[in-house]
């Protein structure tokens, strides 16, 4: 699984990198200071390749339509973290979007769950 995820992350690197040399996105590179690689750093390993880790373990042990539901909860983690991070309000209509969500999901992991004769899912 993690040769398979190592590929993935440096083929679509491969893929990606002349797009931002086309673009001259790269001009400032040089200049970028420690805090700006550290932050580059962090994205690339824990928002990518960790993310890519825990997402194959999901579909391993879960299967693909279950470990494809938390796709779902994206919204609600950026939410949250808005929140912490940023310090940014949700809107109510935000909020309610949430819910909806997570009612969502719940429900469709429940009715995947009993489609396999498998006890319900905690989520």
């Amino acid at each position: 699984m993690l040769g398979y995820v190592t590929l993935m992350v440096l083929i679509g690197t491969a893929l990606l990198l002349p797009l931002g040399a086309v673009q001259q996105a790269y001009r400032d590179v040089p200049s970028w200071s420690i805090e700006t690689w550290l932050a580059a750093g962090f994205l690339g390993v824990f928002s990518t390749f960790v993310a890519f880790v825990l997402f194959f373990w999901a579909v391993h042990r879960y299967g693909a339509s279950l470990a494809a539901m938390v796709t779902y909860l994206t919204p609600i983690a950026t939410l949250v973290l808005a929140f912490l991070v940023l310090g940014e309000r949700p809107l109510p209509l935000q909020l309610v979007g949430g819910a909806v969500i997570v009612v969502g999901v719940r429900l469709a992991a429940r009715r995947s769950r009993a489609a396999l004769g498998q006890a319900p899912a905690t989520i």
